[in-house]
Order: C-alpha cells, then structure tokens, then sequence
C-alpha cells in the first residue's frame, strides 16, 4: 500500500498544475478590461476601465484604442508583453501610469485582443 501512495504523491504536483496555472490566470470581475478588435478599434470596455478612465464606456466605443493607451500607436504587438509599462489618458486630460496585458482571441465571429489594465 505505502508503494502505492507514494506513485499518487509523486502524480499529485503533475495533476495540479494546471489547476493552479488556471487560477493564477483568473481576473476579478472588477479589473479594468478594454476588448480591441484587430485593428485596433475599441469594441468593449467594462465598468472597471470606465471608472479607471473616468469615463463612460459608451464614449470610447468605435475609437482607437490608442485614444486611451498612447504606446498602442506603435503596434499591437507591444500586447505580447504581459506587465508592459505605460501610460493612459483619462477624459479629464490626466495621465495616469498603468500596466498593460493583452490576450489573443479568435473566435468563429471575431478577433482581437483583451486588455488588463492595472495602475502601476
């Protein structure tokens, strides 16, 4: 019996990483998140982003997403970049230091990105 349990704790860490690598990935559902089409183009923006940008999400909707995160005019390939530092522009004219991470979708409908912005 003592040769089985120690297989199963040796498989336990194997089995359980993926769980914890998932975890880790979980944002809040209050995190400041901006959807950008291919292109670049705003498609979403929950209230978290609107209350970090003093804004409402209606306004930002349809613009560039480089309206709000200046260095996005350089590329969306600076997405790749988990914990990139930069700035975003709020509607009141104030600059604020944030971090961004970008995540790739695809999905049958659509592309694009998915953005976490967090106050650096």
């Amino acid at each position: 019996m003592a040769r089985i349990d120690s297989k199963l704790s040796a498989l336990l860490p194997v089995a359980v990483a993926p769980h914890l690598r998932a975890e880790r990935n979980v944002v809040p559902a209050n995190a400041p998140l901006i959807e950008i089409d291919k292109d670049g183009t705003i498609k979403a923006m929950n209230s978290g982003a609107a209350r970090l940008l003093r804004c409402r999400a209606q306004e930002y909707i349809g613009e560039p997403v480089a309206k709000v995160l200046p260095a996005l005019n350089r590329g969306l390939d600076i997405l790749e970049t988990a914990n990139r530092n930069g700035i975003a522009l709020r509607t009141d004219g104030k600059v604020i230091h944030v971090k961004t991470t970008g995540v790739s979708y695809q999905s049958e409908l659509s592309s694009g990105w998915k953005i976490l912005i967090q106050r650096s």
